[in-house]
């Protein structure tokens, strides 16, 4: 498991993210809040509920996603977000 950092350059809520993820592409498909990519849907989606997050305007889609991998995870750390950082809309 390793930490990576996930962020974007777009005008959202969210900015940036550091997750747990196996891998660079599972990070970019980790919402900062938690949501996973439906890539069928071509949306964020509650990764336990059925239905979608309602969050296009608050993160952007993977392909926007920008991933740096920060280090190593603790051999007992699941997947998922550690923390986010957030800015309101103006």
């Amino acid at each position: 498991m390793k930490l990576y950092l996930i962020s974007n350059r777009s005008h959202t809520s969210y900015d940036a993210a550091v997750v747990a993820a196996e891998t660079m592409e599972e990070a970019r498909l980790t919402h900062p809040e938690g949501y996973r990519w439906d890539a069928a849907r071509n949306e964020w989606v509650h990764p336990h509920k059925a239905g979608v997050c309602g969050c296009e305007y608050d993160w952007v889609p993977p392909s926007k996603v920008r991933v740096k991998e920060i280090g190593d995870a603790r051999e007992t750390r699941r997947a998922g977000v550690i923390l986010a950082s957030y800015t309101p809309p103006y």
